[in-house]
């Protein structure tokens, strides 16, 4: 499987994210430019950029039981964690954070699974 080739205008989040692409495949990060306190608003996601897609893989986001979602955007340089310092709730098309998150942090997703899964607020 082969790294994803953004189709999309880059930064699509410059206001409040930095990608550091690396230079092997699938190590790139995403850093946060703004600070936000815990369960705080990061991004919206809509459509578009975003669509619904057929097929989970690992540039996906699971939005439902079944229900998968393309991201389109800068948002899918934000690595998956079973420590995460975001997370997008099921069938939520925003993405919040867990903790204070401080400029310059390396953000990481809930990965579905990891015993965090479906976060209550």
């Amino acid at each position: 499987m082969a790294p994803l080739t953004p189709h999309w205008p880059q930064p699509s989040h410059g206001e409040i994210q930095e990608v550091v692409i690396g230079k092997e495949g699938f190590t790139s990060k995403s850093f946060s430019k703004i600070k936000v306190a815990p369960f705080g608003l990061f991004a919206k996601m809509s459509f578009p950029p975003c669509t619904r897609a057929m097929v989970p893989t690992y540039a996906t986001v699971q939005m439902d039981k079944d229900a998968h979602l393309n991201l389109n955007s800068d948002l899918v340089y934000i690595n998956h964690s079973c420590e995460p310092s975001l997370v997008s709730p099921l069938s939520i098309l925003c993405v919040y954070c867990l903790n204070i998150l401080n400029t310059s942090i390396s953000m990481m997703f809930v990965f579905q699974g990891c015993g965090r899964g479906e976060v209550t607020w």
